[in-house]
């Protein structure tokens, strides 16, 4: 595994510049005899800082590396010096955390003089004669690295500890945002609001996916969350936070409300074929208590299809379950049988729309950034060569 380290230099000060890249260098070399590799950013983009395109470039780097290390020499003496390094540093602060990354000064730079919220850090002053301090320097790195690990450890709990309720509420939010486009032909980006809006005017949903209540979810995503806060990053946690608290938006919106978004349509039912998770034809069951029982809903997933699309739902949000999922079997246009729901619809009211199309862009917003957060990326699960409409989470 190469690891990756953020260099972020005064370009004022070249000689501490230049002997902090030198032993760095050094340090990487040694680093590499002892088994450890390690790929140096050295900031190129840093001499354009302003620029929204190069900010965002540098955001991105920051975010991808394992450690930070940054150079604040000169930038108690000149002050035009340091809106760059500070910039990185305060970045690298958010993303990384303390313990990934070291922040050095040459033994001319007055500490004190920085800005309060940095003379507070711990600041490793450097002597630019030590010719040995690549050594202690390798050391140092080591030590942020193992850090950077513990945290990639940590993002892979997250992964197992909640990824299968994550995928259950990607795929139902992105099916409401997406209900035209069954296939999400044009991508997994996320809708501005009036897109979301615009396609909830044109839904059509089956009750027992309309009247859904998370409630449940909620309590289940803070109890996980519980035994993550006393080993995990922050931002893990911010992450978790976030989801949780924009699902319980959504939630109490529709709570105050009282379900009133929903208009049932008199002019019957709808006949929703079910499917594995493997997204194949569920084979017809008896009642809803096999159909629940069986294999395929051990998970808690359920798979179900209609004209327009297939639908994720997990039976752990559902309410009115009775009365709303009634379990029959039909006839396939080729003449096989198919186990199927058949359940009243309903539309969204208008005057609702652009509130829950408000709260549904936050809860994109929330876990794209936890999915991020995870390294993960959202894929489409295929039957053959056929796109399914049906979303799940792999490793970038």
């Amino acid at each position: 595994m190469t690891y990756k380290v953020f260099l972020a230099w005064q370009s004022q000060n070249k000689k501490t510049a230049s002997y902090i890249k030198n032993q760095l260098d050094k340090a990487a070399k040694l680093l590499k005899e002892q088994g450890t590799t390690i790929d140096v950013i050295k900031s190129p983009t840093q001499e354009d800082a302003g620029s929204p395109n190069i900010n965002e470039a540098i955001w991105k780097q920051i975010q991808g590396v394992d450690i930070f290390i940054a150079d604040l020499s000169f930038v108690s003496r000149v002050r035009t010096s340091n809106d760059n390094v500070m910039y990185e540093l305060g970045i690298a602060d958010a993303l990384l955390g303390a313990n990934r990354t070291i922040i050095l000064a040459d033994e001319n730079t007055k500490i004190e003089k920085l800005a309060f919220d940095i003379n507070h850090k711990r600041i490793s002053p450097i002597n630019t004669d030590n010719k040995n301090f690549y050594r202690t320097f390798s050391e140092w790195i080591i030590q942020a690295l193992e850090e950077s690990d513990k945290q990639r450890f940590t993002r892979r709990y997250i992964i197992e500890e909640f990824a299968s309720d994550v995928v259950s509420i990607v795929n139902y939010f992105y099916r409401m945002s997406y209900y035209s486009d069954a296939t999400y032909s044009a991508g997994l980006q996320i809708p501005t609001v009036d897109q979301i809006e615009s396609e909830l005017s044109k839904t059509k949903i089956g009750m027992y996916a309309a009247e859904v209540d998370f409630s449940t979810i909620i309590q289940i995503l803070e109890q996980k969350l519980q035994k993550l806060m006393d080993f995990t990053h922050p931002r893990a946690v911010w992450h978790i936070l976030n989801l949780i608290s924009s699902i319980k938006d959504y939630q109490l919106y529709c709570n105050s409300i009282q379900y009133r978004h929903l208009n049932i349509i008199d002019e019957g039912k709808e006949q929703y074929g079910l499917y594995d998770k493997k997204t194949f034809f569920l084979k017809p069951g008896n009642n809803v208590g096999e159909i629940k029982g069986s294999v395929f809903f051990n998970k808690n997933t359920i798979i179900c299809q209609n004209m327009n699309c297939n639908i994720v739902l997990d039976k752990r949000w559902t309410v009115k379950d009775d009365a709303n999922f009634k379990v029959q079997n039909i006839v396939l246009d080729n003449g096989t049988e198919q186990t199927a729901v058949v359940m009243k619809i309903a539309t969204y009211a208008e005057e609702y729309r652009r509130y829950l199309a408000t709260y549904i862009h936050g809860i994109l917003e929330a876990v794209n950034g936890l999915i991020e957060y995870c390294e993960l990326e959202m894929v489409h699960i295929g039957n053959g060569e056929k796109e399914t409409g049906i979303i799940t989470l792999i490793l970038q």
